[in-house]
């Protein structure tokens, strides 16, 4: 087995368990939405940094390279600025992902 599919394996089964932990502890069924950003390109590779809740949210430095949105009804902002300052560049109200690298350093996940 190569290196690159080791290591897309690796994302994968951090991802389900990851999916798994939320089912079980009832977590699908809340109001909470969740992301899961990827350190490089492609949705899944390299790291993953996962938020559940609501709120402002720094992207860590490392981790642009992808995400995937769980919206459970919510809506979440991206910011350029630290903070969740200023206007919001985008602004997502249903499930996205998004395998290709981004700017945004901030998010806000709305929650009702």
């Amino acid at each position: 087995m190569n290196c690159e599919v080791m290591k897309k394996t690796s994302v994968y089964k951090y991802i389900g368990a990851f999916m798994l932990v939320w089912l079980l502890f009832g977590k699908a069924n809340c109001s909470d939405s969740a992301i899961i950003i990827f350190q490089e390109p492609g949705c899944p590779t390299g790291g993953v940094s996962m938020v559940e809740g609501c709120g402002c949210f720094s992207v860590p430095s490392d981790y642009h390279g992808g995400f995937i949105f769980i919206s459970q009804g919510n809506d979440i902002a991206f910011y350029t600025d630290d903070g969740c300052n200023g206007d919001p560049d985008t602004r997502f109200s249903n499930d996205e992902k998004e395998c290709n690298p981004f700017v945004w350093r901030s998010y806000f996940i709305f929650c009702s």
